[in-house]
């Protein structure tokens, strides 16, 4: 039996297979039945007990059948044979070595054929435990993740897995080739090894972490039968196939390969593996995606762990840059970048490195620009990784920049993600310097080359122009802010010339107070650069007039050539001040182009020669120190004048809509201010209004970055940690415009809720504030206060608390003194009044007596501060004055009157003469009629809010009190009342609804007796605000008289506050306004207006909407202020449902091409809003399309086509979409102009195309015969059926084919099939006119009809064609009358706004003799009874 031989089968049959044809040839003579093979593995052990490993010899071919019908045996008896077989081979391995180490290569051929024949059963097991292992099955679908258990056996196939690995690995170790002549090992036993490896591999728990060891085992096997059984081309086709099949391999097998290479010299594995994917059909790479990007993630991952591999292949991957697919681009890339990192980076890099690095870092440079976002963002990753790591030479870093800044205006979001953090990042990691402030950068980059030059003349070369000007390639120059700040700066001059500009005098105050710090001249321009910098347009004109003022004598002119001519010289010289101030002389020649550049550059490139003849020389230590200083002083300006080129794009990035371009620039710029880039400040300041931002990692990231740039800083001491926070928030509060108060204010209440602003940060504003710190100016003071006034949005207490501290301070001497500080006061004193007054609370209002010492000062600053001139900051002081008095005083009317009188009393006292009349400056003027509108409106507000909550307050303390009182008496009866228990409960109830009715009756009075109040006391009465009526309206009446500029919109603001207060002041005085609405010239006096008549809207709603087309005329005003609060106010009002939606909505539509972007994109999102108000929008489009493509409209196709691919894509409902269709067919079929059959058919292709709509279109083609013989109409109708095609079901297809079909035919028959359609419409029309001759007795009437109905057809009436304020002449109430009776339209397609999605049909009346239908737009509703204003 031994005199035989083992050969290794390819397949298991082949071993039944032999037979007679092969001598000495081991077969299989007879495959044992499932019963033989269980009583016959008795046996088995039996022998294996006695001749140990040699029992294989006898028993092969039970071991064989139990193999060969392995899922027949129940688990019990699979475990048993695999026990066997794994005794066998542990014994065979130990035999085995003892052998080899006693006979050497003298071995019978018994004991190879007992190896062979023990490693055949024990591997081929082993894969078919591991292959059951793998499949699925409805034990393990059900079963949870985690490790698989046992079987009741206890045989673990992971604890099986070690083993066979351990025993595997110790017979490869040894010397086993010994047992074959020649000693090579055979190639099929071999194989056996691998394939064990490659099936365990394929079975997903071996990825695990917990099988890490085995994973390493397994690869250890796999390189020693690289490394000693020349296993190399095999495991590379294997591993092929492993990524290719199976995905979560992807980790395994490069961490093994890196194994196999490390440890076992495997480096041609690498080679082949790229040489393989080499050879793949690249059609075959786009094809097979997920085979790819296994192929790139295991180079990219096999890169990581051995990159020196890979070093000597860098050619064969160079071929992949040029490949279609960007997965295997993208992995290069990193391949190459594991390379720079790991092997090509260090000081002791030789020639050949340092050229290997720089051709690979060109590969990255070239592939930051390629076609695909996703490889572009790969290669600005791997940028990133080298930067991080250090391994970008100094002599590329400004490179490595300039392509990050580059990249930063990418259309993609993630390749600008990956170019701001690339930018982040080398700034942090930049060899130059800690601080990167260029001004000192550059004076010290010359200072040290003069000494170089003083040390060895000519080694420096000359800063000629063309060095200056690429020294200031990447930066926006001072010449190009000017440039773009010039329109704006000009306007704000003539604006200051004027006078004109009312609102922008609060700030007045304080500019004034910092100009009074100015000592020289010096300060003064340093205080206008600091303006101009920032970007304060109007601060920066404001100082230059008191620069000029306060320092005439050293006033000079300056050439200004590209100035626009401002109206006089006045102007023009605050121009060129201004601009001498802001760019430098050199900073021009840096601009301009010089006559002598060639020259000065053959000299700059001579002196570089000379440099390197120089450096070429030997010099003494003391120079080459001093020259290389200069040029890492040079390098590092250039790379600062980069990242300062880069921040005006960054700074728009902070506005990007997607949120991780806005998180990355957040953190450069906190960066980058830490760096001391003081230009970052801009954008630190730009941050502050994303507080408001509605993601909340947005908002987070902004409440830390400023947290931790003035919050958290490094001080032991705690008293000192304070006193800093408070500066750091100063400077944010000095020079911070409205908005970025608003945005501050709620920076500072978050840091008071997490506790980052402590009590001790709160105890040093206080003293700040009452000026006990030395030192201290009142800017600072009122900075303080701003803080303070901000805590209090999250901490009240802190005001209510030092109540009477705001009063002794802001409210005493210094604020009679100081406008601003009393202003301040004022605004924190109402942090005291809650944000909402509850009408159902208990609680009495914080209020304070009339004598109250706060009224006091108040008064008297109101009083004698009406003359003071000087301060302009009176009129938004006196605001939040008279605010507070009514905020928080017991009897704020009480108070109020008698201020007016005190004033105007003095007034006639100080300015009035013999005969009654005043000469009043127009300053004081304006304050008094300001003063008028403030107490007017906020008298109106105490009436409506504070007097109503407080009678309803009132009124439920006494039903509490009844009711107690009646609880308390129904206790005492409760006993004797036992038997009329259900009687008395019905009275109850009967009594509660009794008081219920009782207490809504009383809300209605109360309410109507403050509607009377309103109506005829505070404006038209006879108090002392009544009676200033009188001069108020005579200022608006006479601009001629009283031209000031500050006068007229001070009285404008102040009479429309007062028409709010009453409906019956409001309509004597509506005509008024809208007169100074339309013929002022101030954009100022017109936004005010519009803002007013937008309020006025809210409260008297039926008396302004007459008058409604004349603010939707403002739409078009030529002011882009007006335009742009007219259009803010408008969505405010029919968002609101406060405003019924006309046909003037087509004003809004065009706005959406307005030139200023900020009133385009509020356009948008108005009607982004309105399409979410259920069939709002839709309701609407046929009055906007109507009006836009009217010729009269004027409106250019292109224009009207921008405007309606918009709205119309807001349509997103089918039904509306097909009724849309049905509508502007009809519309389409009676237009008579080749215009608007263009615009028509446009819209029609625009919306999306249904089943319902295509059968429309069929229905109603012999009505386009004509209209399809326009090009564009054509043109559209065949993009319309295309898109109908691409998504339409197969039976909608051939609707469309047929379409498509008639359209050629009428196409091709061309004017024939147009004489045909006109003959048979004339004879259509001749026959409808015969018959309502022999019907139509009422033909005139029907005619007047008809003309009636083409009338509201376009929108007009006459009803709207009269002046509102002509409408109640006698001569115009029958042509009104008329005008409002019902008349019969034809055929009229209406648009309902109750229409529901459920139900949405189109309303149809058809005429009895079946004419065409045209749509027309509603009919304007008829004018209501005032309404009553509702309470909050």
């Amino acid at each position: 039996m031994e005199d035989f031989e083992f050969i290794i089968p390819l397949n298991k049959e082949d071993l039944t297979k032999l037979g007679s044809g092969s001598k000495n040839q081991y077969y299989v003579a007879e495959v044992l039945s499932v019963r033989e093979t269980i009583s016959a593995l008795k046996d088995c052990f039996e022998a294996f007990r006695t001749v140990e490993e040699r029992f294989i010899l006898t028993k092969f071919d039970v071991l064989y059948s139990v193999m060969v019908q392995f899922p027949q045996f129940e688990e019990r008896i699979r475990e048993q044979a695999w026990e066997l077989l794994s005794k066998g081979m542990a014994t065979t391995v130990k035999s085995i070595a003892s052998k080899l180490e006693i006979n050497g290569d003298n071995n019978t051929p018994s004991v190879l054929n007992t190896l062979k024949m023990t490693t055949y059963l024990f591997c081929t097991m082993y894969e078919a435990f591991e292959t059951e292992a793998t499949q699925p099955n409805i034990s393990t679908a059900v079963k949870k993740k985690g490790k698989p258990k046992k079987s009741d056996s206890g045989f673990d196939i992971d604890i099986q897995r070690d083993k066979v690995m351990n025993i595997m690995y110790q017979l490869i170790q040894l010397p086993i080739n010994r047992l074959w002549s020649p000693p090579i090992v055979d190639s099929e036993f071999v194989n056996l090894f691998a394939a064990t490896c490659y099936k365990t591999l394929e079975n997903p728990t071996v990825s695990h972490a917990r099988c890490k060891s085995t994973r390493e085992s397994i690869f250890q096997i796999l390189g020693t039968l690289v490394k000693r059984y020349n296993h190399n081309l095999g495991c590379t086709v294997r591993i092929m196939q492993l990524l290719q099949n199976f995905e979560f391999l992807v980790s395994s097998l490069a961490s093994g390969v890196a194994i196999m290479v490390n440890n076992f010299g495997c480096n041609m594995i690498i080679s082949d593996v790229i040489r393989e994917i080499n050879r793949i059909d690249p059609k075959d790479l786009n094809r097979d995606s997920s085979s790819t990007r296994n192929y790139a993630n295991f180079l990219s991952e096999l890169a990581e762990k051995a990159p020196s591999a890979f070093l000597k292949v860098t050619s064969l991957l160079s071929v992949y840059l040029d490949s279609d697919n960007y997965s295997l681009r993208q992995a290069v890339l990193s391949v190459f970048g594991e390379i720079i990192v790991q092997v090509l980076t260090g000081e002791e890099l030789d020639a050949l490195g340092k050229s290997q690095r720089d051709q690979l870092l060109g590969q990255l440079m070239n592939h930051v620009h390629d076609v695909n976002a996703h490889v572009r963002s790969r290669a600005l990753q791997v940028w990133e990784k080298l930067s991080t790591q250090g391994a970008i030479p100094l002599n590329m870093q400004h490179k490595a920049l300039d392509l990050a800044i580059g990249r930063l205006q990418d259309k993609s979001s993630i390749v600008r993600k990956n170019a701001i953090s690339l930018v982040t990042t080398l700034l942090q990691a930049n060899p130059f310097a800690a601080k990167l402030t260029s001004k000192e950068l550059e004076a010290k980059y010359e200072l040290e080359k003069e000494k170089l030059e003083q040390m060895a003349p000519g080694l420096t070369p000359r800063c000629s122009q063309r060095t200056k000007k690429k020294m200031y390639k990447y930066r926006i120059t001072e010449e190009e802010i000017w440039n773009a700040m010039l329109p704006e700066l000009t306007k704000a001059v003539t604006e200051s010339q004027n006078d004109s500009s009312l609102l922008e005098n609060e700030l007045v105050a304080q500019w004034t107070e910092e100009c009074t710090t100015w000592e020289n001249e010096e300060n003064a321009i340093q205080a206008i650069r600091l303006a101009l910098t920032e970007a304060k347009v109007k601060k920066a004109v404001y100082f230059a007039e008191r620069m000029i003022s306060l320092f005439p004598e050293n006033s000079e002119e300056m050439e200004a050539s590209d100035i626009s001519e401002p109206e006089n010289a006045v102007q023009v010289n605050i121009l060129e001040k201004m601009k001498g101030i802001f760019v430098p002389l050199e900073e021009d020649n840096y601009s301009e182009k010089s006559d002598n550049e060639k020259e000065e550059g053959e000299e700059e490139d001579d002196d570089n020669e000379n440099s390197e003849q120089i450096e070429g020389k030997d010099l003494p230590p003391e120079i080459l120190k001093q020259k290389s200083l200069v040029k890492y002083l040079k390098d590092c300006l250039s790379f600062t004048e980069s990242l300062l080129g880069a921040l005006a794009t960054l700074i728009h990035l902070l506005g990007s809509k997607q949120a991780s371009d806005v998180l990355e620039t957040i953190e450069f710029f906190v960066l980058a201010f830490e760096f001391g880039l003081t230009e970052a400040i801009a954008g630190i300041r730009r941050m502050l209004v994303l507080v408001f931002s509605r993601e909340q990692t947005v908002k987070d990231a902004v409440v830390g970055a400023y947290k931790r740039l003035y919050i958290n800083l490094k001080s032991s001491n705690s008293r000192v940690s304070a006193v800093q926070i408070v500066k750091n928030l100063t400077t944010l509060v000095n020079g911070a415009s409205i908005g970025e108060l608003t945005s501050l204010e709620e920076l500072v209440s978050e840091f008071v809720k997490t506790g980052d602003l402590n009590k001790e940060c709160i105890q040093v504003l206080w003293e700040r504030f009452t000026m006990k710190i030395q030192d201290t100016t009142e800017i600072e003071s009122k900075a303080s206060l701003m803080l303070l006034r901000m805590v209090a949005c999250a901490e009240k207490l802190t005001i209510s608390s030092n109540i009477s501290v705001l009063i002794s301070v802001g409210l005493g001497d210094r604020g009679k003194e100081d406008f601003r500080l009393a202003y301040e006061t004022c605004s924190a004193l109402l942090k005291l009044v809650p944000d909402r007054i509850k009408s159902d609370s208990l609680t009495p209002p914080l209020r304070f007596e009339e004598d109250h010492l706060m009224f006091r000062n108040l008064k008297e600053i109101l009083v004698s501060g009406i003359t003071k001139m000087e301060d302009t900051y009176y009129i938004p002081m006196s605001g939040q004055a008279v605010a507070v008095i009514y905020q928080l005083a017991d009897v704020p009317d009480i108070i109020c009157n008698d201020l007016l009188k005190e004033i105007c009393t003095i007034i006639n006292k100080n300015y009035g003469d013999e005969n009654g009349q005043l000469s009043l400056s127009s300053k004081i003027l304006s304050r008094l009629l300001a003063l008028f509108g403030h107490v007017a409106v906020r008298q109106m507000n105490h009436l409506d809010v504070n007097i109503f909550c407080e009678l309803k307050r009132r009124e439920r303390i006494k039903e509490e009190a009844l009711f107690n009182k009646n609880k308390r008496q129904s206790k005492n009866k409760r006993a004797s009342r036992k038997s009329l228990a259900a009687d008395t409960t019905l009275k109850k109830d009967d009594e509660e609804d009794e008081d219920e009715i009782m207490g809504a009756v009383a809300d209605d009075a109360e309410a109507e007796f403050i509607r009377a109040v309103c109506e005829n006391e505070v404006v038209l009465g006879d108090s002392i605000l009544g009676k200033g009526m009188a001069l108020l309206v005579q200022v608006c009446l006479n601009p001629g008289k009283y031209s000031d500029i500050d006068l007229r919109t001070s009285a404008t603001l102040s009479l429309a506050k007062c028409m709010l207060v009453s409906s019956k002041f409001c309509d004597l005085h509506l005509q008024l306004l809208f007169t100074i609405l339309e013929r002022t010239t101030e954009p100022t006096i017109r936004g005010n207006i519009i803002i007013a008549l937008g309020d006025m809207s809210f409260r008297f709603p039926n008396l302004i909407e007459p008058w409604t087309p004349r603010i939707y005329a403002r739409l078009r005003d030529n002011s882009n202020y007006v335009r742009k609060t007219t259009l803010t106010v408008l969505t405010h009002l029919i968002l609101n449902d406060m405003v019924k939606v006309k046909g003037q909505i087509s004003d809004m539509a065009m706005c959406i091409i307005d030139t200023d972007s900020k009133i385009s994109g509020l356009s948008k999102l108005f009607f982004t809003e309105l399409a979410q108000k259920g069939n709002s929008l839709y309701n609407v489009m046929p009055d906007i399309i109507s009006r836009m493509s009217d010729p009269d409209a004027g409106v250019p196709e292109d224009d009207f086509q921008t405007v309606l691919s918009f709205i119309i894509g807001l349509i997103q409902k089918e039904r509306q979409s097909d009724s849309l269709v049905e509508k502007l067919l009809y519309r389409l079929s009676v237009a008579r102009m080749e215009r608007q059959w263009r615009d028509l058919a446009y819209c029609i292709s625009l919306l999306s195309c249904t089943d319902r709509s295509l059968r429309k279109v069929q229905e109603n083609f012999q009505f386009l015969v004509d209209k399809l013989q326009e090009e564009k109409v054509f043109e559209y109708f065949t993009q319309m059926l295309q898109n109908a095609k691409k998504l339409a079901k197969p039976e909608v297809k051939f609707l469309v084919e047929e379409l498509e079909k008639r359209m050629e035919e009428v196409r091709e028959k061309g004017i024939d099939e147009v004489g045909l359609a006109t003959k048979a419409a004339q004879s259509q029309k001749a026959t409808q006119a015969q018959q309502k001759a022999t019907t139509g007795k009422k033909k005139p009437a029907k005619a007047r009809a008809r003309r009636k109905a083409v009338t509201e057809s376009e929108g007009s009436s006459s009803d709207d064609d009269l002046h509102p304020a002509h409408r109640n002449h006698p001569d115009n109430r029958k042509v009104i009358q008329r005008a409002a009776r019902p008349t019969r339209a034809r055929g009229r397609i209406t648009f309902s706004e109750d229409e529901s999605d459920e139900d949405f049909k189109t309303k149809k009346e058809v005429k009895e003799n079946g004419k065409d239908l045209s749509s027309s737009s509603s009919s304007p509703p008829p004018r209501k009874k005032t309404t009553r204003l509702s309470r909050k």
